[in-house]
């Protein structure tokens, strides 16, 4: 794809900037990385991390808007779809590429890729993962969108994924590690640590490989 031919854009939520640790592996300077708020008119506009709503004038505004959902939609709409999968001790997430629309994750999809865990990430492992698939299908989409036609999502009716919060980093102190290790895996050690209490006190315990 030409540079300058299409005006390109990735919107990115300052409240859930996780991914620019990763921007050298986009490599793609024809895109405009914005914070918060477009700059201007786009002929395509992704969506990364991005919990806040766009509302339905500004997705008019701009000729197609997408953003990477990490579930096999039409199952698993909502919030932190990649850690409540994991919870529910999957190993394979699908991500969709689809277009923006004012009902939560319920846009035609575009393209649909799939991440196979091995089990041992943690938090960092995941969200690189995580960088490099969505990188790649907003490249692959760019590269081929005039042969790229959207499908509508089939009926399904489903609970949506709830945000979580760090309440939702709590052990449970009966039971065993090995059975809480999913739960260890997505944690944050800065943000989101895991937690326990015992007797009314509040510990923390952060996790980290051996290299």
């Amino acid at each position: 794809m030409k540079k300058n031919k299409l005006n390109i854009a990735i919107l990115f939520d300052s409240s859930n900037f996780w991914m620019k640790k990763y921007l050298d592996l986009l490599k793609a300077d024809y895109i405009d990385l914005c914070i918060d708020k477009l700059k201007k008119r786009y002929d395509f506009v992704f969506l990364l991390g991005y919990t806040k709503k766009i509302s339905k004038e500004e997705l008019s505004r701009h000729g197609k808007v997408f953003l990477v959902h990490e579930s096999d939609l039409p199952k698993g709409k909502g919030f932190a779809p990649i850690q409540w999968q994991i919870l529910n001790n999957e190993s394979v997430i699908y991500f969709c590429l689809i277009e923006a629309a004012e009902k939560i994750d319920s846009g035609y999809i575009y393209l649909k890729e799939r991440l196979v865990l091995d089990g041992n990430e943690l938090y960092d492992d995941i969200r690189l993962k995580q960088a490099k698939l969505s990188f790649t299908m907003i490249k692959r989409y760019l590269k081929n969108y005039q042969k790229i036609k959207g499908i509508p999502q089939k009926k399904y009716k489903t609970k949506l994924f709830k945000r979580r919060t760090t309440s939702d980093s709590e052990l449970n102190i009966n039971k065993t590690i090995k059975s809480q290790f999913n739960l260890l895996r997505i944690v944050n050690n800065d943000l989101w640590p895991a937690f326990f209490v015992i007797n009314g006190q509040k510990y923390y315990l952060k996790i980290t490989k051996d290299k």
